[in-house]
């Protein structure tokens, strides 16, 4: 069968989601001989929808080879290697999609995104206020700038990107939730419960919000008022190890010992290398 027809082929069954039989016929065509850009991309993406990211790195790298130029195909490649836990190779990748499509949002929001991930928040910062310069209303580069400022202990250039995200998206927690991280970090408690108990009118069952207003009295040494929130975030989270040790350790400063030791034998089950949970297990 002609590539061409094979490619029109893969490419019906990739628009019905039906990536299994997309695939062999992408591969066709380039066994083929057919080796136009789409077909690299669209490969490229049918694997990683089929949760097979080092297939996706490979052929995405090999279109790379004979088309150099598509900040799209860069742009997939990112994300595969992130997925893959390969973060300098990904920020590279990123770093030519942006330079390559300057104007594209998800190109830029990425790139921001992992240089916050590699720890360099000031460059992050400068690029997506410069991206911000000409869309100010993109609510996810106003919470990346955010939590780019945040990162480097700005907190007050944090707070304003992260209330502008909010006003654009006011059905989002987020914005309130990285506030509140960002307050704790700077003892600012009352902002942070503030920030927090905001979250959770958004959205009353957000795990993170709990989790972080109970870390907010925590932090304060309210430790009865943080339990209830404590014990929320584990409720609503309940794979999540490193809830339930909080949620001993709060236990345990209330002297209550019967069941900190129940909430850090349960965390270890979760994940047997929790360290608080066994640091904790040790003093009572």
């Amino acid at each position: 069968m002609p590539a061409e027809m094979l490619f029109e082929m893969a490419n019906a069954f990739a628009a019905k989601r039906d990536f299994v039989q997309a695939i062999p016929r992408y591969e066709a065509c380039l066994r083929q001989g057919f080796t136009d850009l789409a077909v690299y991309f669209n490969l490229g993406a049918a694997y990683l929808e089929t949760g097979r990211p080092a297939d996706a790195i490979r052929i995405l790298e090999d279109g790379l080879q004979r088309h150099p130029g598509d900040a799209e195909m860069h742009y997939q490649l990112a994300l595969a290697l992130r997925s893959q836990n390969l973060p300098e190779k990904a920020l590279a990748a990123a770093t030519r999609a942006s330079k390559l499509a300057p104007a594209d949002a998800e190109n830029q929001r990425l790139y921001g995104e992992l240089l916050i991930d590699a720890g360099r928040c000031q460059e992050a910062a400068q690029q997506l206020e410069k991206f911000l310069a000409r869309n100010a209303n993109d609510y996810p580069a106003q919470l990346l700038v955010g939590r780019a400022y945040g990162e480097q202990g700005e907190w007050k250039k944090a707070a304003n990107a992260l209330n502008r995200a909010a006003r654009l998206e006011l059905t989002r927690p987020d914005p309130y939730i990285w506030m509140g991280v960002y307050f704790v970090r700077a003892h600012k408690y009352r902002e942070a419960v503030a920030a927090l108990e905001s979250a959770l009118a958004v959205d009353p069952k957000s795990a993170s919000a709990y989790a972080w207003l109970g870390e907010a009295w925590m932090q304060q040494s309210q430790f009865q008022k943080a339990m209830p929130h404590l014990q929320q975030a584990a409720d609503l989270s309940p794979g999540d190890a490193n809830q339930l040790a909080r949620l001993g350790q709060c236990y345990a400063q209330l002297k209550r010992r019967t069941e900190a030791r129940n909430a850090f034998n349960k965390a270890l089950q979760l994940d047997p290398g929790c360290q608080l949970a066994r640091d904790w297990l040790k003093k009572l």
